[in-house]
């Protein structure tokens, strides 16, 4: 990649990653009960201001490096951003937001430290974004989780552009950013306090940077390509899935070398998992102490424990499978199950879990056959790839609702652009 645009891929990733290290430290400092501590709370408020303020910057600076086109999507992409940000001022009213998101931290918060929530099986979830949330909380200022979860949003529009710009130039990067924000899923979530958009953060961050890494072949790549997927795994069992297809998109692209350089295969291999993992390893750790399951709840027929029995019968249903849940539920047809990857691009509908729970945009698929002309068709194939697979895993495996599925949309943006720009030529 060229200097400019390589080192803002790069920075932004650092950024989100540096994020996830803070969250970290305050989910460790509030194991040992200090989660009303001031240097943990104010380290958080630090850390996110930086972030801030370096998103500002470069988003300021991204309307000075292109023409009268490229200013004007900065244009609509400012005027999104900022109405997100009117948004994110309410106070927090969605269902998520009261009975998980914003419940359990406050629960830490009133207890002063990290505390089991045995009544609520999603608490043994990994929270790492909810660890930014909790200083809000302690400050009784609860709107500023939705101001940090939309934050995670435009950074990874500013991965976008960075990649785009790259690629093409920085009309086509804005158009990325501006494909990924206007996105009905990404409109509704940027002014919710939930996690979905710092998985997709951590996901894109460590796609992209699996890119660069495959291009330019510098470790700092990798590492940061792991530490990346490491951290989505940390934020929601969706990141953990995604995490693991890129460890097989990476074992792929070794293989080809292993003939030739063995030892080197297998190093960079390790790499990536021993970062990929070290950011989930406490939440492994605390839920293997809590319940005798590091991923409880899940995986119970594996990791047999009483906690695992008490919520045998919450998690039947969820064993059903979402073609058993389907057809119970909604009275589906086959055609219509096995059409479910294509219509959650027709024919989402908010608050109607039929209609997949949000909305996103038939746009994202519809310039597909046009993306694959011209170079990169390495990188577009590895895309496509992930996109395929981590909605395959939600089809088949979860309940499908599209913020499950949100780490797909920023590949497809990525072909989306390669196809407008092919189609334009």
């Amino acid at each position: 990649m060229t200097e400019h645009f390589s080192a803002l891929l790069f920075r932004t990733s650092l950024a989100g990653s540096l994020l996830g290290a803070v969250g970290t430290a305050y989910f460790l400092g509030g194991l040992a009960g200090y989660v009303r501590s001031p240097f943990l709370n104010y380290s958080v408020a630090i850390a996110l201001a930086a972030s801030t303020v370096f998103f500002l910057y470069r988003f300021v600076l991204a309307a000075r490096e292109t023409n009268w086109l490229g200013r004007a999507i900065w244009l609509v992409i400012l005027l999104v951003l900022f109405t997100e940000t009117v948004l994110g001022l309410l106070p927090p009213t969605a269902r998520d937001e009261l009975t998980h998101h914003l419940a359990i931290p406050k629960l830490y918060v009133e207890a002063g430290r990290i505390i089991e929530v045995p009544i609520a099986p999603y608490s043994y979830y990994p929270m790492l974004l909810d660890m930014l949330f909790t200083p809000w909380l302690h400050w009784n200022l609860d709107f500023v989780s939705k101001l940090v979860h939309n934050l995670f949003g435009a950074l990874t529009g500013m991965l976008l552009y960075a990649y785009l710009s790259h690629r093409m130039n920085a009309v086509y990067g804005l158009l990325g950013f501006f494909f990924f924000v206007s996105t009905p899923a990404v409109l509704r979530l940027s002014h919710w306090a939930y996690v979905d958009l710092g998985v997709t953060f951590y996901v894109t961050a460590a796609l992209l940077c699996l890119l660069a890494w495959r291009e330019a072949e510098q470790p700092a790549w990798l590492a940061l390509c792991g530490l990346s997927a490491g951290f989505a795994a940390a934020t929601k069992p969706n990141g953990l899935v995604a995490a693991l297809v890129l460890f097989l998109i990476l074992a792929f692209v070794l293989a080809s070398r292993a003939r030739s350089e063995p030892k080197k295969c297998v190093s960079r291999l390790a790499l990536f998992t021993g970062l990929a993992v070290l950011p989930l390893l406490p939440w492994l750790v605390k839920n293997y102490v809590q319940t005798g399951n590091p991923l409880f709840p899940h995986f119970g027929w594996l990791f047999a424990s009483d906690m695992a029995m008490q919520a045998g019968a919450a998690l039947s249903y969820a064993d059903l499978g979402v073609v058993g849940k389907r057809r119970l539920l909604y009275s589906e047809s086959w055609w219509e199950i096995a059409a479910l990857p294509l219509r959650i691009f027709f024919s989402g509908r908010d608050d109607l879990p039929q209609y997949f729970d949000g909305v996103l945009t038939p746009v994202l698929v519809l310039l597909l056959p046009w993306a694959f002309k011209g170079k990169w068709g390495g990188e577009k194939k590895i895309l496509l790839v992930f996109a395929v697979l981590d909605l395959a895993y939600a089809v088949f495996l979860v309940d499908l609702r599209t913020r499950y599925i949100l780490p797909i949309v920023p590949p497809l943006v990525v072909l989306l652009v390669y196809g407008v720009f092919n189609v334009y030529l």
